[in-house]
């Protein structure tokens, strides 16, 4: 098991080369792309971030599951056109309400709970919103 200093190691070391990667494409693609190529940079940055962490972390006794790679993947149903993230989402809810794959039942019912509560807060700050006009 490692300790709080190895795990902080592993993790400034992925934050670091997912930050350099960021900035090295920042500097080429804000150029051609303008904000899109800033969106890309920061994009492609995390994804590499989160690989190296999966990756060193591996050794060290992290199980990846399919689930796992399900809502690693997730961000990816943002370069599609609206109707086919739309569709990804859905199907992705589906999966994650239908089956143990990504999420097990507790943390589905912790998911409920935390939604109806900002639903709840959603719902409050709207009222206000609505009395102050």
């Amino acid at each position: 098991c490692l300790g709080r200093a190895e795990w902080a190691r592993i993790g400034g070391l992925a934050l670091g080369i997912g930050l350099g990667v960021n900035v090295a494409l920042n500097r080429m693609l804000l150029r051609w792309l303008g904000l899109c190529g800033a969106g890309l940079a920061a994009c492609v940055g995390n994804a590499i971030t989160l690989v190296i962490f999966y990756l060193l972390c591996r050794p060290h006794g992290l199980i990846l599951d399919r689930g796992t790679w399900i809502i690693s993947a997730a961000p990816l149903l943002l370069f599609l056109p609206a109707w086919a993230t739309l569709l990804g989402v859905c199907a992705m809810l589906a999966v994650i309400f239908t089956t143990d794959l990504p999420l097990n039942e507790d943390e589905k019912q912790q998911l409920l709970v935390v939604g109806g509560e900002y639903t709840q807060k959603i719902s409050e700050f709207r009222d206000r919103f609505r009395n102050t006009k």
